[in-house]
């Protein structure tokens, strides 16, 4: 639409019990989980964004990023840009941003940076 383009991924995430007691176990956690069933873990997960493309080498985002499981619901915002490094080297892309929670479940940090590049052959 014009120089936005609106993006929308859904994914939905299957975690079998014996892989979570085993990740559990592998990280040294000997707490045992009373009543864990199949599927606790399994989570349903959305990503909703609105990039803006500024000129053609540079795009700047908004997100909004769930997960819903039965042991959580988290959502966050999420803000980045994307930039084309074609004066450093032809086919480098940079990306930056960082994400904060808009809800108080599960063990967050405040704001949780990111720096990536890419690079296309």
């Amino acid at each position: 639409v014009g120089r936005f383009y609106p993006t929308i991924e859904l994914a939905y995430f299957w975690t079998p019990l014996d892989g979570t007691i085993q990740a559990t176990a592998a990280q040294g956690i000997g707490i045992p989980v009373p009543n864990l069933d199949e599927g606790d873990y399994d989570a349903f997960e959305y990503r909703v964004g609105l990039p803006y493309l500024c000129n053609e080498k540079t795009t700047l985002s908004v997100e909004w990023i769930g997960s819903i499981s039965d042991a959580f619901t988290q959502n966050d915002l999420g803000f980045s840009g994307r930039f084309d490094m074609a004066k450093i080297k032809e086919g480098l892309v940079l990306d930056a941003g960082f994400r904060v929670p808009i809800d108080d479940d599960g063990l967050r940090t405040d704001v949780t940076p990111f720096v990536a590049m890419e690079y296309r052959f």
